[in-house]
């Protein structure tokens, strides 16, 4: 039921405690595989939640989901949900992290039950606020203090708010049929494209100054891969206009935020 979401899930948490652990006296093996587990139990947390509230429009957008095939009633969705949001606050208990876990619960409840995802500004400012919970965990289970880190975080969680309405122009029949605002439904698809190209232009120069005042940890070669990304999707979101292109470049996106997320570890290297 995650496998869409694994990459996202785990490369961006994974790298973030990687570094943690570099800069701590945390046990590297140990941080790495608590980090991961916690990750894939908050994803797993959400993207139940969101299953559960979507199937109308999953059987549009995502019809291979195991709600809309039959594989899984909604019961037994609900009973994994149950499982996998206690073992969620265990692990976030476990790693002194419990507050989090809690906030990345109570975000993805209001996200997917409470109309939050109809939004079109407030769906966006979710994933922002996903970011922060989840590479501030990361960290955290890396033994890294979280006000070292906070200046990144908020930085890429605020960029990738003003990116995430690429994620919308794949799902638009879906959230047409369900009553959803997305930016392209509100906007149209033609101008959230034109915003998306420029503002996936301007962001390599954004980080850039980002790094020169410190609130990013480093530039070098690994800005100049999170720039490439930026213009590789910026050409493909204006040229490549179906629902499969749409799909790949928003893994793209997803590419950028893990290099992005990467920047503490290159840093520590």
């Amino acid at each position: 039921m995650v496998s869409s979401n694994v990459l996202i899930a785990l490369l961006p948490a994974l790298v973030t405690t990687l570094a943690a652990a570099r800069t701590s006296s945390a046990d590297l093996v140990w941080s790495v595989c608590a980090g991961s587990v916690h990750a894939l139990l908050a994803i797993c947390v959400f993207d139940l939640s969101n299953q559960i509230a979507g199937v109308p429009e999953d059987r549009v957008n995502k019809p291979s989901r195991p709600l809309v095939t039959g594989l899984l009633t909604l019961r037994g969705a609900w009973g994994r949900l149950a499982v996998v949001t206690v073992l969620l606050l265990l692990s976030g208990w476990l790693l002194g992290i419990i507050h989090l876990a809690l906030l990345w619960i109570v975000v993805a409840g209001a996200n997917n039950h409470l109309g939050l995802a109809k939004s079109p500004c407030l769906k966006p400012l979710v994933v922002g606020v996903q970011a922060g919970i989840q590479l501030l965990s990361a960290w955290q289970a890396g033994g890294g203090h979280a006000d070292r880190l906070m200046p990144s975080v908020l930085a890429i969680s605020a960029l990738l708010v003003l990116l995430m309405p690429l994620q919308d122009l794949r799902d638009m029949a879906g959230d047409r049929r369900v009553g959803r605002r997305t930016l392209p439904l509100v906007h149209g698809a033609r101008a959230v494209r034109l915003y998306l190209c420029g503002a996936l232009l301007v962001t390599p120069a954004v980080v850039h100054l980002l790094v020169t005042i410190g609130v990013l940890w480093t530039g070098g070669w690994i800005e100049a891969l999170a720039a490439a990304v930026c213009v590789t999707t910026a050409a493909r979101v204006v040229v490549l206009r179906n629902e499969t292109s749409d799909d790949t470049t928003y893994r793209l996106l997803v590419l950028w935020y893990t290099v992005m997320a990467a920047t503490p570890l290159v840093a520590t290297s």
